[in-house]
C-alpha cells in the first residue's frame, strides 16, 4: 500500500527535526566538553586523595587559603573516596563564563546534587564554585539560599570581624576575609577609607562595650535572605541594642563558602 503523500512528507519533516535537534544537542556537549572534564577531573582527584592536584582546578579568585581545608572536608563529608561517575542534566555557557547542573554518582549508589560554575582562562574552564542542592520544596526566590542556623551563622562570622576591626582601629583582618572579586576592586586604604567614619567607636570605653554587646548579640533578620540575578546572596537584619545595629550584607560564592562583597551599615 503506497503512503499517502502528506505522511510521506510528514515524515520527512520530523526527521529533520530530529536531526537538527541532534546537531544541536551535538553541538552543545562539545562546548561544554570543558567543564565536565574539569568537573570529572576534580572529583577523579579528591577520589584519590589528591588534594593539592584538585586545587589547581580552581580559578585564581577563589580564596587559596581556605581552599586546601574546604575541599578535604567537601570530600569526607561526600564519601568521594567512593566516587564513580558525574551526570549532567543542565548546562550552560557564555564567553566567560559557564554551569553545569547534576549530580555526583557514587559507587553505593548515592547520587549527590550539585551546581557548578566555571570561569574561563585562556582557553581552560576553571571552577569558581561548587555548591551542594538541597532537597525539598524550594521556591525560586530562596533556592539555594543556607538555612537559617547558616545565615546566622555567616552574619554573626561578618559582624564580628567588622567589630573587631574597629577595635583593633585595623580594617585588614577584614580585607582578608571578603571575597577576590571585591578585593579586585579595592584595596586594603580604600576599604579602611569606606569605614572610616566608624572608626570613632574605638575612641572611648562606652563605645567598646556596645562593640562588645554587639558580638555577643543574635541579629533579627528584618527581610528574608534571598539570592539574586547576580548570584548574590543579600542578608537584611538589625541587632536590636541601643543604639540599633542595622545592616545589609551581601556575599558571593567562592569556592565552597560565602564570602562578603558588600557591607552596608547603620549605627
Amino acid at each position: 500500500m503506497k503512503m499517502p503523500k502528506f505522511f510521506q512528507i510528514l515524515l520527512i519533516g520530523l526527521g529533520s527535526l530530529a536531526a537538527i535537534i541532534a546537531i544541536l544537542v551535538a553541538i552543545i556537549f562539545q562546548a561544554t566538553s570543558g567543564l565536565t572534564a574539569a568537573a570529572d577531573k576534580l572529583f577523579s582527584e579528591l577520589k584519590e586523595g589528591n588534594t593539592k592536584a584538585a586545587m589547581q582546578l580552581f580559578s585564581q579568585q577563589v580564596d587559596d587559603q581556605t581552599l586546601e581545608r574546604e575541599l578535604k572536608t567537601f570530600a569526607r563529608a561526600n564519601s568521594l573516596d567512593d566516587f564513580k561517575n558525574t551526570s549532567w542534566s543542565n548546562r550552560s555557557i557564555s564567553t566567560n563564563t559557564g554551569t553545569l547542573e547534576g549530580s555526583i554518582n557514587l559507587e553505593n549508589g548515592t547520587t549527590i546534587p550539585v551546581t557548578i560554575s566555571f570561569q574561563k582562562s585562556g582557553s581552560d574552564w576553571l571552577i569558581f564554585s561548587i555548591k551542594e542542592k538541597r532537597s525539598g520544596v524550594i521556591s525560586s526566590a530562596s533556592e539555594g539560599v543556607p538555612s537559617e542556623k547558616e545565615l546566622l551563622a555567616i552574619t554573626a562570622e561578618t559582624t564580628d570581624l567588622f567589630a573587631s576591626s574597629i577595635k583593633e582601629n585595623n580594617f585588614q583582618k577584614l580585607y582578608n576575609a571578603i571575597s577576590k572579586t571585591w578585593q579586585n576592586e579595592a584595596s586594603p586604604d580604600q576599604l579602611e577609607q569606606a569605614f572610616k567614619p566608624f572608626l570613632k567607636l574605638s575612641k572611648n570605653k562606652q563605645s567598646l562595650t556596645y562593640l562588645n554587646n554587639l558580638t555577643r548579640s543574635t541579629p533579627a533578620f528584618t527581610e528574608e535572605a534571598i539570592i539574586n540575578d547576580q548570584n548574590v546572596l543579600i542578608i537584611k537584619g538589625r541587632y536590636t541594642i541601643d543604639p540599633p545595629y542595622t545592616f545589609t550584607y551581601s556575599y558571593v560564592m567562592e569556592g565552597f563558602s560565602w564570602k562578603l562583597i558588600g557591607l552596608k551599615v547603620s549605627i
